[in-house]
């Protein structure tokens, strides 16, 4: 579900955010997400591909319901040297065995197209491993996860992909609809000041933030997470912990304001306490930090 802040960057900046949806959110007419998928050594993880995942077929999708998110698609797929794939899904049911998917590349020669195929589920994992050009294994029966799925689709890429997958919470874009950022959004029900990115122990979620830097470094964008309080509706002054996860560039920036740059045995990031308004602003590419 998408949570507060997002509600709260598209109430603000509606032309310059770009979300992924559930369909269960309420006034929401075009549920969709963007997913990144990424080969993992280690806690690393190199991006393979991207999706985008809605329900339903795609000669039936309002292709301008959406753009934004078709264009998010192909862009990232282009700039990072990666395919963009469409799957068609039924968005909380994945998994049903007698429930068929779509599946095929995306392009944009000046107009989105595509011409899926339409596969059983039990064959989608290898269709997607080999739209992807990956030739890893599936997950071992009874693998343990450390990372939370979202929803149904995550649930079953962590049983039967083989692959890391993600999604993406929030692109910020510029004025020309340039990505500045993939940013990922934490909620947290106690001190914001207390939380820190899960790197370590039962909540590993290392490799999500290494897919989400190597993505960002290839389309020259910022690779953030953004920390607010559990409430039901933020607004411009709210406080919230704004993250650099490129924590080698942050180490290098002197600003006003309390920041602090942590560095453990994973990698670097810096953070700052700001408010909601600040915090976009750095989003969409209007400042480059809070000062």
């Amino acid at each position: 579900m998408v949570d507060q802040f997002a509600y709260y960057a598209n109430d603000a900046m509606p032309d310059r955010v770009c979300l992924s949806l559930d369909e269960d959110d309420s006034g929401v007419d075009t549920p969709g997400r963007l997913r990144l998928y990424g080969e993992a050594s280690g806690s690393d993880a190199e991006l393979v591909g991207v999706s985008y995942n809605a329900a339903g077929n795609w000669n039936d999708l309002d292709q301008a319901s959406h753009q934004q998110r078709l264009t998010a698609l192909t862009s990232i797929a282009e700039d990072a040297g990666v395919p963009g794939i469409w799957i068609g899904e039924t968005n909380g049911k994945f998994g049903a065995e007698s429930d068929k998917k779509e599946i095929g590349e995306v392009t944009n020669g000046g107009s989105i197209s595509c011409s899926p195929t339409s596969v059983e589920v039990d064959e989608l994992a290898q269709e997607i491993r080999d739209s992807f050009d990956s030739d890893v294994s599936p997950p071992d029966t009874g693998q343990t996860y450390t990372t939370e799925a979202i929803d149904g689709f995550q649930e079953w890429a962590q049983d039967a992909l083989g692959l890391v997958t993600i999604d993406i919470d929030v692109l910020g874009l510029g004025e020309d609809g340039e990505i500045h950022s993939l940013t990922e959004i934490k909620r947290t029900g106690f001190d914001l000041d207390t939380w820190y990115p899960f790197t370590k122990g039962k909540r590993n979620d290392m490799r999500n933030y290494n897919l989400q830097m190597d993505t960002a470094h290839r389309i020259n964008a910022r690779p953030l997470l953004i920390n607010h309080p559990k409430k039901g509706f933020l607004d411009s002054s709210d406080t919230v912990y704004l993250y650099n996860l490129d924590g080698d560039e942050m180490n290098t920036v002197r600003k006003q304001g309390t920041k602090d740059t942590f560095k453990d045995d994973r990698f670097n990031y810096s953070r700052i306490e700001t408010t909601c308004k600040d915090a976009i602003d750095v989003v969409i590419g209007n400042k480059d930090w809070p000062n």
